[in-house]
């Protein structure tokens, strides 16, 4: 199993996961009747096994543990699988369309009028395009972007779900749908690390969150090789507001700095005020709103730095990926398996699944 070894190493934990997923996903019908047999093996086996040992508790024992272990390496045993699996970003687009990564698919999800479907299937393999997908983003002529640290690239998707290589010397990904007989090798990864998130300049200049090398990058509009725009402990979220300004979010201090276009840097939060900041999103009064997993909550950040916590708490379990649909943030949870959305006044509403 390969594995990143340069990165952190809270950042391989996906990889992990990801190895002990299932290799593909199931109809829930499907689930259902494994469901069901399960449930007959549980009561029917222990049973006739215990009869048939002379009532040897070991035995007895051994099998219901082999049982337990079978369903937990079900996927979708629970309902509110029957949609995405470990999501991580998310996306909106002006027609409504909501785009949503998933780590574990792997791939990207949209969910239009409540209905969701696969719009980029990935390998399971690792090292190939999308197969460790970490973030999604939207940049102003309305072309969806994604990040993906198994390709070390960032990567546009066209209308048809196809791939186009931003970053790499020699790319092979150009409007490119996935398929499982894509010859795509180390020589052709790109140039970026782990990128964790995205944000777009006014000039279509894309700047990207690099947490392996530790640095934030920016991207030529329409691809070329990386400048280095800031050298950070911990990178996470990124966004740019009207006068250019980059904001960049990290793990350690200071953990909200502004890049003016010219590169001056000012700290706008120099301590540790966050417990595990993943994404940062600028309202149009110059304020912004950071979701903070270990916390559960996501914080109100005013213009001068000052913070305080807007939303906290159940539903809420560990908020990630965060976008403004109009006036309303979108928040995607992955351990509540569940997309939200909060209402100016903080009122939060599960937008999927409705159940």
């Amino acid at each position: 199993m390969y594995l990143n070894r340069r990165g952190p190493f809270l950042d391989q934990i996906p990889h992990l996961l990801q190895a002990c997923s299932p290799p593909a996903r199931l109809g829930r019908t499907y689930l259902e009747f494994l469901r069901i047999v399960l449930l007959y093996l549980s009561v029917s086996v222990p049973i006739r096994i215990f009869t048939q040992t002379d009532g040897d508790p070991f035995m007895y024992r051994s099998i219901l543990a082999a049982l337990a272990a079978i369903s937990l390496l079900l996927p979708g045993w629970h309902p509110a699988d029957a949609q995405w699996n470990y999501p991580v970003d998310v996306a909106a687009a002006e027609d409504g369309t909501i785009y949503i990564a998933d780590l574990r698919l792997p791939g990207i999800w949209t969910l239009k009028d409540g209905q969701t479907e696969v719009f980029v299937q990935a390998s399971k393999k690792f090292r190939t395009p999308l197969n460790a997908i970490r973030c999604l983003r939207i940049n102003g002529d309305g072309l969806l972007h994604t990040g993906d640290s198994a390709a070390r690239e960032v990567f546009s998707v066209n209308a048809e779900g196809g791939l186009t290589q931003l970053t790499a010397p020699t790319a092979v990904l150009d409007e490119t749908v996935l398929s499982e007989d894509l010859e795509f090798t180390p020589d052709n990864f790109g140039l970026i690390g782990i990128p964790m998130d995205m944000a777009f300049g006014s000039k279509g200049e894309m700047y990207v969150s690099d947490t392996e090398l530790q640095r934030v990058w920016k991207v030529p509009a329409g691809g070329g090789e990386p400048e280095e725009v800031l050298l950070v402990n911990g990178p996470r979220g990124l966004a740019v507001d009207d006068d250019d300004n980059l904001w960049v979010l990290s793990l350690q201090a200071p953990q909200l700095q502004k890049v003016s276009p010219d590169g001056e840097v000012e700290e706008l939060i120099s301590e540790l005020t966050f417990e595990f900041p993943h994404q940062i999103e600028l309202r149009g009064d110059g304020t912004a709103v950071v979701s903070d997993g270990y916390a559960k909550a996501i914080w109100n950040v005013a213009a001068d730095g000052k913070v305080e916590k807007w939303i906290s708490g159940e539903p809420l379990d560990n908020p990630v990926g965060i976008t403004f649909q109009g006036e309303n943030l979108l928040i995607i949870d992955p351990r509540a398996n569940a997309l939200f959305s909060a209402a100016p006044d903080g009122t939060l509403t599960k937008v999927y699944p409705t159940d």
